[in-house]
C-alpha cells in the first residue's frame, strides 16, 4: 500500500533486496489491474442491468400470445451470452495468444495489448528508473563514510522511490544528491502514476470496447423499429439509422441531439428541412450583428458603471 514505515534498517542481502524491489513494483501493477477489473465488473453489472429492465419491459408490453416466444429467444439469447462469457472467461483466464516472430509462441493476449499501447510510457518510466539507479550511485561515490551501492540496490532505491514507499534504509546523502532527488521523485512519481493509470483504464476500455461493439453488431428487429423511426413518418432512413445507433452506444444523448436539431432550425430560415448557401449566410450575417450589439450593449454598460464611478469619487472627495 505504499506505506513504508521504515523499521527496517538494511536487508540481508542483494537477493532480499532484489526481491523486494521487484515486489513492490509487482504489487503496485498487480493493485492497478485489480482495480481496473472491479471497474469493468462494475460497468458490465449495469449493462446485464439494464438489458434485464429492457426485456422485463417488453415482456409486460406483448400480448399473452407472444410471451411464450419472448421467453424462449430471451433463454436462447441468455444461452448464447453465457456461452460467449464462457469463451471471454477461458481466453482471459488462459490468456493465451499466437504471436508470430521467430516461430510462433504463446504469450498472454492481454500483455501484447497493454504493451502496444504503453510501450512509450513503459520506455519514459524505464529511463527514469535509469536516472534514479545513476543518482544513487554517485550520490554515495561523493559522500564520505558510505559504501557504494550494488546494481541492485541501485535498483531497488529507484523502485522503492517512485512507487512513493520510501523505506529509509538508502537515501542521497549529499546536499547536490538530495536536490536532483527532488525533481526525480516527482518524475518516478508522476511517471509510474501513468503507467499504473493506463493499466487499470486498459480493461475499462476494453469493456466499454466490447459493450459497443456488441450494440454496433447487433441487427434490429420489429420491435426496435419505432424507437429508430425518430420521426415518426413510418420509414427509418439513413440519419435516423445513425443518430440511433450512436445514442444505443453512448456517444450520442436525447439532449446533443435536441441541441443539434435547435441549431438546424435556426439555420433553416424558411423551415423546408434544408439549409440553402443563402440561408447560411444569412444566418451568419445575423450572428454577426447579433454580436456586435452585445459588444455595443457592453461597452455601455461599462461607460456608464464608470461614469458613477467617477461620480462618487467626485461627491466622496467633496
Amino acid at each position: 500500500t505504499t506505506v513504508g514505515y521504515g523499521d527496517q534498517d538494511s536487508w540481508s542481502n542483494d537477493g532480499v533486496t532484489l526481491f523486494i524491489g521487484c515486489y513492490a513494483l509487482f504489487g503496485m501493477v498487480l493493485m492497478s489491474s485489480a482495480l481496473g477489473i472491479i471497474a469493468a465488473h462494475i460497468i458490465e453489472g449495469q449493462e446485464i442491468a439494464l438489458r434485464e429492465a429492457q426485456r422485463k419491459i417488453k415482456e409486460a408490453q406483448l400480448s399473452s400470445g407472444l410471451e411464450s416466444l419472448v421467453m424462449v429467444g430471451a433463454a436462447a439469447e441468455k444461452f448464447k451470452r453465457k456461452m460467449s462469457d464462457n469463451r471471454l472467461g477461458a481466453v482471459s483466464a488462459g490468456g493465451m495468444a499466437k504471436v508470430h516472430g521467430l516461430g510462433s509462441r504463446i504469450v498472454p493476449k492481454f500483455v501484447v495489448d497493454l504493451f502496444k499501447s504503453l510501450w512509450h510510457k513503459l520506455l519514459q518510466l524505464f529511463t527514469t528508473l535509469c536516472l534514479g539507479m545513476v543518482l544513487i550511485y554517485f550520490d554515495h561515490e561523493a559522500a564520505e563514510d558510505v559504501d557504494t551501492p550494488t546494481f541492485i540496490q541501485c535498483f531497488y532505491f529507484a523502485v522503492i522511490t517512485g512507487t512513493t514507499i520510501g523505506y529509509g534504509d538508502l537515501s542521497p546523502q549529499t546536499p547536490a544528491g538530495r536536490l536532483i532527488g527532488v525533481f526525480y521523485i516527482l518524475t518516478a512519481v508522476v511517471s509510474l502514476g501513468n503507467v499504473l493509470g493506463d493499466i487499470a483504464s486498459h480493461f475499462v476500455e476494453a469493456k466499454k470496447k466490447e459493450a459497443l461493439e456488441k450494440v454496433l453488431h447487433k441487427r434490429i428487429s420489429m420491435d426496435d423499429f419505432s424507437q429508430f423511426d425518430l420521426n415518426g413518418d413510418g420509414r427509418i432512413n439513413r440519419a435516423e439509422f445513425v443518430i440511433k445507433k450512436l445514442m444505443l452506444m453512448g456517444i450520442l444523448s436525447d439532449s446533443d441531439v435536441s441541441m443539434v436539431e435547435r441549431e438546424f432550425d435556426k439555420m433553416d430560415m424558411d423551415g423546408n428541412g434544408d439549409i440553402t448557401p443563402e440561408e447560411l449566410k444569412a444566418w451568419m450575417e445575423k450572428k454577426k450583428k447579433h454580436a456586435a450589439s452585445a459588444w455595443q450593449k457592453a461597452a455601455l454598460a461599462c461607460k456608464k458603471v464608470t461614469k458613477q464611478t467617477i461620480i462618487k469619487q467626485k461627491v466622496k472627495d467633496v
